[in-house]
C-alpha cells in the first residue's frame, strides 16, 4: 500500500468515530427526563378482599420513602403479619418500582365472645374482629 492511502484511511476511521459519539450523545436527551429507578414504589396485593387490600397498600405507603434496592424486608413482613387475616405471603420485586404481594388467606376456625365483642379464630392462632 502506498503510504498515502493508510494516511487517508487513518483519518476516516477518525471521522467516523468523531461523529458516532456525536450522534450518539445528541440522540440521548430523551433520557434526561426519564427516571430509570424512581422512589415511588407500587404495591400490588392479591389474595384478600378488595377494601383489605387496600387497607394493606395504605399501610405499605410508608415504606415508600425508600427505593426498591433499599427496601427493608422485616419492615415489609412486619407491615404485612400485623394483618389478622394473613396465613402466609409471597413477595416478588419487579423491576423497577413494582413489588406483587400474593397472601394466602386465613381460614376460620371458630368463634368466641370475649371483652362484650365477638372474635373469630383463625387458622394462623391471631383474632379477627367480627363485624357481622
Amino acid at each position: 500500500m502506498i503510504p498515502q492511502q493508510k494516511d487517508r484511511k487513518s483519518k476516516f476511521i477518525f471521522i467516523y468515530i468523531i461523529l458516532f459519539i456525536l450522534i450518539t450523545s445528541i440522540n440521548n436527551k430523551n433520557f434526561l427526563n426519564k427516571e430509570l429507578f424512581s422512589n415511588n414504589l407500587i404495591f400490588e396485593v392479591n389474595g384478600l378482599s378488595y377494601v383489605d387490600n387496600q387497607k394493606l397498600k395504605r399501610d405499605l405507603i410508608n415504606i415508600n420513602k425508600d427505593n426498591i434496592f433499599k427496601l427493608d424486608k422485616n419492615k415489609l413482613s412486619n407491615i404485612i403479619n400485623k394483618n389478622n387475616l394473613v396465613l402466609t405471603f409471597l413477595a416478588r420485586k419487579n423491576y423497577p418500582n413494582k413489588i406483587d404481594i400474593e397472601i394466602n388467606k386465613a381460614k376460620y376456625f371458630g368463634k368466641i365472645y370475649r371483652n362484650k365483642r365477638f372474635y373469630i379464630i383463625g387458622s394462623n392462632g391471631k383474632l379477627i374482629i367480627d363485624d357481622t
